[in-house]
């Protein structure tokens, strides 16, 4: 009878550390693969400054060009523009109305 128990108790024994390497080789992988991912977002978040940085550079220095253009230049400039915006649309209007005549 002692030897039976001694022997369920060893076998209790060797079953509990089992059960505790195994829970500990669960946790060790689970906590790399918590590192894991932590490194892949800090990594992203890093990219992202980074490109936020660069459109926000690119932005002054836009800002900074603008500031420097001459008013009459840009002025002369958007009047250009506006002449060329308006002769597209009456070209457009007139398409459109050469369209109509056709199908009429």
């Amino acid at each position: 009878k002692q030897w039976y128990q001694r022997r369920v108790r060893v076998a209790m024994n060797k079953d509990a550390e089992l059960a505790k390497d195994s829970a500990k080789d669960e946790l060790m992988y689970q906590d790399g693969k918590l590192q894991q991912d932590k490194k892949e977002r800090e990594k992203a978040l890093f990219e992202y400054r980074k490109q936020a940085d660069e459109k926000k550079n690119h932005a002054e220095k836009v800002e900074k060009r603008a500031a420097a253009v001459k008013p009459q230049k840009f002025l002369k400039w958007r009047a250009t523009c506006s002449t060329i915006m308006a002769r597209s649309s009456i070209h457009t209007e007139e398409v459109a109305g050469a369209d109509k005549e056709k199908k009429a």
